[in-house]
């Protein structure tokens, strides 16, 4: 999953709904998801790549979280600038960016103008807003003769997703790099610390150059609208899915220890490890290994390494140890359910052991 989809899924259950409002412009989510995927293939086709930057300088605007989801869903870095910068650090940022697409609102052209010479990294200036003669593509225009179709690019959480700048207070601004996967997470995070409602109108009055209000106020309301869609499909694919998938198999290992014995290699697709077969130790230069260590061991353990670090026990476990039952299992020696090695996974044996 990626940030990008969040919209995809939203436009796809309440294409009618309203998403985005503004100066008396309301945009549904259709509407919303439709041009963010217009914008997405014209940056696609003017050669972004996963990982190329996008920066903008606009005031907060339907305008700018397309261009935010639109990178998300092609891979590219959305990289907000503060508005309230003067030319010069906007240039410094844009070009510490690396940045090949620089999307700016009208109000800003003078200032892009004044610093264009030095955004030598920029092979495309996009602007949002009204015509000027100053040299730059018009963002409707690029909406108008592009496609609606999702892009289709494939998105993983690992991928990054935004890099927003820190103020610079003791030194340079430098840029913080999020993945999609730590977005993600941090909106999982959000949705159980706060009390937002599906279908509330929230006001994004915090610019969305800022961490909070993007990745917070902004991007909860997307995964509010999607929230009770995704926790239908998960139960769907629980149900329906992963557990047929765990019964077969555990009848499939029946079957192959029945028709095989104990002595052969499973396979190592680290499938679900349920031992119908023997969980059992080994023998290493004439020593029988046991299966599992025991507590008692850790004390016998310490004992062999004089309590030196790092085999000294805590003085807690010292302190109870005349309550300790020494002979509970404390890990496995060797975690399988194959004879002879050891694939990592934890194991239960026929007897739920």
């Amino acid at each position: 999953m990626n940030v990008g989809s969040l919209l995809t899924l939203a436009a796809n259950k309440f294409p009618g709904r309203t998403a985005l409002i503004q100066d008396g412009r309301r945009f549904t989510y259709g509407q919303f998801n439709l041009r963010s995927n217009r914008l997405a293939h014209a940056l696609l086709g003017f050669g972004l790549r996963k990982g190329d930057r996008v920066a903008t300088l606009l005031f907060n605007s339907p305008e700018l979280v397309e261009i935010f989801l639109a990178a998300a869903k092609v891979g590219g870095v959305f990289t907000p600038i503060n508005f309230r910068l003067a030319a010069e650090e906007v240039q410094y940022l844009v070009h510490h960016s690396d940045a090949r697409f620089f999307a700016f609102g009208e109000e800003f052209s003078p200032l892009v103008e004044a610093i264009r010479g030095r955004l030598t990294k920029v092979e495309r200036f996009i602007r949002v807003g009204k015509p000027s003669p100053a040299p730059a593509l018009e963002y409707e225009t690029l909406l108008g003769e592009s496609r609606d179709e999702e892009p289709g690019i494939p998105v993983e959480e690992g991928d990054e997703c935004e890099m927003l700048y820190t103020s610079g207070t003791t030194g340079k601004p430098k840029g913080a790099v999020l993945t999609h996967g730590n977005v993600l997470w941090n909106l999982v995070n959000t949705l159980l610390a706060r009390e937002d409602k599906e279908g509330e109108i929230a006001l994004i009055s915090g610019p969305l150059y800022h961490a909070a209000a993007l990745n917070n106020h902004f991007l909860i309301r997307l995964a509010l609208a999607v929230d009770p869609y995704a926790r239908q499909v998960r139960k769907q694919w629980e149900e329906q899915v992963e557990e047929p998938l765990r019964q077969a198999y555990s009848v499939i290992a029946q079957a192959r220890f029945a028709a095989f014995g104990a002595n052969v290699y499973p396979d190592a697709t680290f499938t679900l490890r349920l031992s119908i077969g023997t969980v059992k130790g080994y023998t290493e230069n004439g020593q029988a290994i046991p299966w599992c260590t025991t507590i008692g061991g850790a004390f016998q353990h310490e004992q062999g390494h004089q309590a030196r670090e790092p085999f000294r026990l805590p003085r807690r476990w010292h302190d109870r140890k005349d309550r300790l039952q020494l002979d509970t299992p404390f890990n496995f020696v060797c975690t399988n359910d194959i004879i002879g090695g050891n694939s990592g996974s934890p194991v239960v044996n026929r007897q739920g052991d």
